[in-house]
């Protein structure tokens, strides 16, 4: 429920966490596998995810990145 300002990329952060735990799931969102709550089929064969704590915007999985991230969210 807390906002925090980052003065790097997303991309930086992503190679400081463990990969089993976190996941880029697109420009905007690195998301916690302990914080994903619904994983639903959304158009054009992406994903929408559902976090807790609910997030400002819909986080949606690209279509590209779907197979792979249902494989990393054993789903």
């Amino acid at each position: 429920g807390m906002d925090y300002a980052l003065d790097f990329f997303l991309d930086s952060l992503e190679k400081q966490l463990d990969p089993t735990r976190f996941y880029h799931a697109n420009r905007q969102f690195l998301v916690s596998r302990s914080s994903i709550r619904e994983i639903e089929p959304y158009f054009n064969g992406r994903l929408m995810l559902m976090v807790q704590p609910e997030a400002y915007t819909p986080i949606i999985v690209s279509k590209e990145k779907a197979t792979h991230f249902k494989r990393w969210a054993d789903y």
